[in-house]
C-alpha cells in the first residue's frame, strides 16, 4: 500500500469591522478611532443654507430647500431641515430632532438622514457626506426623489467638514433673518420700506367677525375680531384700534 499524505490547508479570512458613526446630536457624530464629523459651521439658523435646489433626477419636478443642524420655516414646512416644493405646495422632509447616522460600506462616507412624519407619510432627507479636505466652502447637489424610491430625497454634501476631525470644535456664526419693520400710516395700513404698503381698508367692516372658534382643541373659547376700528361688545369697548379680539369666557 502506498501511503497517502493528506495536506489540510486552513484558510483564515479576516473581516474588517464596519465603521459606525455614533450620534452626538443633530449636527455631528463620532467614528471611533477616526474623529468627529461636525457640520455645525455649515448649518444656518432660521434659514436654509442651500435653497432652491433642482434635482438631477429628471422625473422629479420638485425643488428643495435644505439645511443641516438647525430648523427653518417656509410655508407649510415648520422648523424643518428639508422642504420639498412641488406644484405650489410644500412638504417637510426632515426635522433636526429626528436624525440617524450610518457609514457606507463601500465608500466610508457618512450618511445623515433627517426624517419627518405627518401621520400618513414618512419622508426622509438622505444626505451623503463627501469628505474633501480642499473644500473649504460646502456645496450640495440634489438628486431628489426617484419613482422607485418614493418619499426618500437624496442629496450629497461635499466639504472638509464631512471628514472626521475636519471641522470638529468650530463655532457657528449665526445667520439670522433681519426683522421686517412696517411703519404705521393709519389704523388700516403700514409700509415696509422697499416692498410696499400693506393696506386693509378694503376688508374693514362695521362691527366685528363674531363666533370665531379656535382650531386648537384645547381652547374652548369663541372670539370676535375686527380690523381698522374698534368694536363694542359686552366688556369690550373700543378695545384698541387695529386688530382687536374679544375672548368670551
Amino acid at each position: 500500500m502506498v501511503p497517502i499524505l493528506l495536506l489540510v490547508v486552513c484558510l483564515v479570512t479576516t473581516v474588517a469591522s464596519q465603521d459606525t458613526c455614533a450620534p452626538l446630536g443633530p449636527c455631528s457624530c463620532e467614528i471611533e478611532g477616526k474623529g468627529i464629523v461636525d457640520l455645525s459651521s455649515i448649518g444656518k439658523i432660521g434659514v436654509a443654507a442651500f435653497p432652491s435646489l433642482t434635482p438631477s433626477i429628471s422625473t422629479d419636478p420638485s425643488s428643495y430647500d435644505l439645511n443641516v443642524c438647525y430648523g427653518f420655516s417656509k410655508n407649510r414646512c415648520q422648523n424643518t431641515t428639508c422642504c420639498q416644493s412641488v406644484s405650489g405646495t410644500t412638504f417637510a422632509c426632515g426635522y433636526p430632532s429626528q436624525v440617524d447616522y450610518s457609514v457606507d460600506v463601500g465608500t466610508n462616507n457618512v450618511i445623515m438622514t433627517y426624517k419627518s412624519n405627518d401621520g400618513t407619510i414618512q419622508r426622509s432627507a438622505i444626505i451623503t457626506l463627501i469628505c474633501d479636505k480642499s473644500a473649504k466652502t460646502a456645496t450640495v447637489a440634489a438628486q431628489g426623489e426617484s419613482r422607485d424610491d418614493r418619499d426618500n430625497y437624496r442629496f450629497t454634501l461635499t466639504s472638509i467638514c464631512a471628514c472626521p476631525g475636519g471641522c470638529a470644535g468650530t463655532t457657528l456664526q449665526p445667520t439670522t433673518v433681519p426683522p421686517v419693520i412696517c411703519t404705521r400710516k393709519d389704523a388700516c395700513s403700514c409700509e415696509v420700506e422697499g416692498r410696499g404698503i400693506i393696506d386693509l381698508h378694503s376688508i374693514a367692516k362695521q362691527g366685528a367677525w363674531t363666533g370665531l372658534t379656535s382650531s386648537m382643541g384645547s381652547d374652548p373659547s369663541n372670539y370676535s375680531l375686527a380690523v381698522c376700528a374698534g368694536f363694542n361688545d359686552g366688556a369690550c369697548h373700543e378695545a384698541s384700534v387695529g386688530i382687536v379680539a374679544k375672548r368670551h369666557w
